[in-house]
């Protein structure tokens, strides 16, 4: 019997009796033909073919054998491949190496076919059924339990998993592939082995030769099968926008869209994830392919077990890479900045209303202040402050009139305590106070009138800008940098227990006395020719004409200078006491009343010629003069007292001014604390001693004078 190739490997099978001496070779023939079945092989298609045909040759060797065929030639077309003879039932791996670009359909008899496309690589099998026969993806329903893949290229080469439709009309919603995951011999069953989770490519519309408009559908499960298009948690479209949304129904269930870091060693200013904005593929390239905008989370020092303080941060960009233009703190401290560095780029932050018809007293936009979890409760967590701004009237086209409300509360939700309206009035409810050692208060448009606090010593009024009461004629002025004016149309009244002037007085007029005032002397009176007198002292002058008047001077020394005098007649000095004590009198005398008909317990003095006899006049000077010698004669109050002549000493304290300018003096202390004194001594009273020494002296030489002549005679 001769010989046949009717097995799927087109082996030689011997006929019964025959090659006795030859089928040796035919054997190994065929051990090589069965080990190229398992081997690899590539044939080249006729160049631009429309069909090509790969025929097993029968008991030779033959590329069509091969379990991994590998396809080459250039095309122009689709070429359809047919594997034949169409009676061999095989599994092959076929690669579409061909360049061109296009797909090879293979095929063996009029059944299915499986297209290839260009670069790729499937896993068919044939079924052999002559003129019938079909070609079929041999990894459609593939299960397995684990599937690794892997481009062994080094470079530009990743691993592709390409999942296909063979549906010819793709309409919207159609899934053109998806991914599932499944636990289906999990023992409890029912919910527990339905799908699970599942990754789907949905249309977005009917796919034309101009769209293929897919998205990413991400499908999950909790008691259903994640199958459907409720079960969707996000999406991603066709043109980039993610959709997430949590499906639950229930209270506090938000959509959390989670970050995650692997680092394990967190320092400041890590990121912990971040999201970015940008237009790739924008074609004026440059700036416009930057980083134009991004959210990130950035940590604000090492992280530790009792530490994760993070922001988030808030970028974007002009020209440049995005930079951080706000962030919010781990204590909800938020930084807004304007980056550019040009004239007139505040940082701008804009609240606005959606309201479509503000009246009066709607609020546009409030900014409001609160402790939430403040322990104290009740008042404690109620608003404690708000700016907002409130509407003044009915919004029109030409009326936007709106207020800037400030309100503040103690012991209530906060309440307007201060309002700056529309037309720039400030309301305040209570005090006003600038805590600035210079701050300004500044009036009028053009800000001409100005108060300034200056420290620890009062407000100035600037230039010479007034006071005004009334209407402008009463008023406080200063017209110059060393004048002070208080007008008033008919009086100007001072009530006070005392009124302490310190320097210089003016007065237009006084009844029908005029005055004037020279250097910084006050002068009371002038001539008829209206002539003031002047002087280069310094005091208190009352004219009654140029050569008669009065004067007190202050001078600081200890000489003879007047501190007051008296002149009449051409100017002759009448009177003076002098800066040192003198008197001097133009009369040389002195007189005290002495009016018997004031007087009373008139008797006749006791004998004073022991007290004056005791008396020792001394030469000295004071310490105060610094002198040379002595230049003073008199008695020392102290050797008074020790003569028993206390009545005519006086011991008088030391005295200041109060350190604040105000109220009676104050004693002067000494480093122990206790108050200083003086004496003083009533030489009044000794002129008087001396008078009645002197008059008993008298006596007594009235007697021996008596004596002496009676002896004589």
């Amino acid at each position: 019997m001769a010989s046949t190739y009717v097995n799927d490997l087109r082996l030689e099978e011997i006929g019964s009796g025959e090659q006795s001496t030859t089928w040796g070779t035919t054997t190994n023939t065929n051990l090589e033909l069965i080990a190229e079945a398992f081997g690899y092989a590539t044939e080249a298609i006729t160049e631009d073919a429309d069909t090509f045909s790969t025929t097993i040759a029968d008991g030779a060797t033959d590329p069509g054998r091969a379990l991994y065929l590998k396809y080459t030639g250039t095309l122009d077309s689709v070429c359809t491949v047919s594997l034949l003879p169409n009676t061999v039932c095989k599994l092959w791996i076929i690669e579409n190496a061909t360049t061109g670009g296009y797909n090879i359909s293979m095929k063996q008899g009029s059944g299915s076919e499986v297209v290839v496309p260009n670069g790729h690589v499937k896993v068919i099998y044939t079924d052999g059924n002559s003129s019938s026969a079909a070609v079929t993806d041999a990894f459609i329903d593939l299960n397995l339990n684990n599937l690794i893949i892997k481009n062994p290229a080094t470079s530009s080469s990743p691993a592709t998993l390409l999942l296909q439709t063979g549906d010819t009309d793709v309409a919207v919603n159609d899934v053109l592939g998806k991914l599932q995951f499944q636990a289906p011999d999990e023992g409890t069953g029912t919910d527990a082995i339905l799908v699970a989770a599942e990754v789907a490519a949905v249309s977005e519309g009917d796919f034309s030769s101009s769209s293929n408009a897919t998205k990413l559908s991400f499908r999950t499960g909790a008691s259903e099968a994640a199958t459907t298009a409720a079960t969707e948690k996000m999406a991603i479209s066709s043109v980039g926008n993610v959709t997430i949304k949590n499906t639950a129904t229930g209270d506090d269930t938000p959509v959390t869209l989670l970050l995650r870091t692997g680092e394990t060693d967190i320092a400041a200013s890590d990121v912990l994830g971040k999201i970015q904005f940008q237009a790739p593929d924008e074609g004026t390239g440059g700036d416009a392919q930057m980083i134009a905008a991004e959210v990130a989370a950035v940590s604000e020092g090492d992280f530790s077990s009792t530490s994760n303080a993070t922001k988030l941060s808030f970028k974007t960009g002009a020209s440049e890479a995005a930079t951080e233009k706000m962030s919010i703190s781990s204590v909800g401290n938020v930084t807004i900045k304007n980056t550019a560095t040009g004239d007139d780029t505040p940082v701008t932050l804009l609240l606005q209303t959606g309201e479509t018809a503000i009246t009066a007293n709607d609020v546009l936009g409030k900014i409001q202040f609160q402790a939430p979890d403040e322990a104290g409760g009740t008042d404690a967590i109620l608003v404690s402050a708000e700016v907002a701004a409130v509407a003044e009237g009915t919004f029109e086209a030409d009326n936007n009139a709106t207020k800037l409300s400030f309100k503040t509360g103690a012991s209530e939700a906060a309440t307007e305590k201060m309002s700056l309206s529309s037309g720039g009035d400030l309301s305040v409810s209570n005090d006003v106070k600038l805590a600035s050692d210079a701050a300004v208060l500044g009036f009028g448009a053009d800000n001409d009138v100005t108060l300034t606090h200056v420290a620890d010593t009062g407000l100035l009024l600037n230039s010479t800008r007034q006071l005004q009461f009334n209407d402008a004629s009463q008023n406080i002025t200063a017209p110059n940098a060393t004048t002070l004016d208080i007008n008033a149309t008919d009086e100007v009244e001072i009530n006070a227990t005392n009124i302490d002037l310190n320097g210089s007085v003016d007065l237009n007029t006084v009844s029908a006395v005029q005055t004037y005032k020279a250097g910084q002397s006050f002068f009371q009176g002038r001539t008829a020719a209206n002539v003031y007198y002047e002087t280069d002292s310094r005091g208190f002058y009352t004219y009654y004409n140029a050569d008669n008047y009065t004067r007190m001077l202050a001078f600081n020394t200890a000489g003879g200078d007047p501190v007051w005098q008296s002149r009449s007649g051409g100017g002759t000095i009448r009177s003076e006491i002098e800066s040192n004590g003198d008197f001097q009198s133009a009369t040389n005398s002195y007189g005290s009343t002495s009016d018997a008909r004031l007087k009373e317990h008139i008797t006749d003095s006791g004998s004073q010629w022991n007290d004056v006899k005791a008396m020792r006049v001394r030469k000295y000077s004071f310490i105060a003069d610094k002198t040379s010698g002595p230049t003073q004669i008199g008695v020392i109050a102290q050797e008074l007292e020790a003569s028993g002549m206390n009545g005519l000493v006086k011991t008088k304290p030391y005295m200041n001014p109060p350190a604040d300018g105000d109220g009676p003096d104050e004693p002067v202390l000494d480093s122990d604390g206790n108050a200083t004194n003086y004496k003083t001594v009533k030489y009044s009273v000794l002129h008087m001693k001396a008078i009645k020494a002197l008059q008993e002296a008298m006596e007594r030489i009235e007697a021996l004078e008596a004596k002496v002549a009676s002896l004589g005679g």
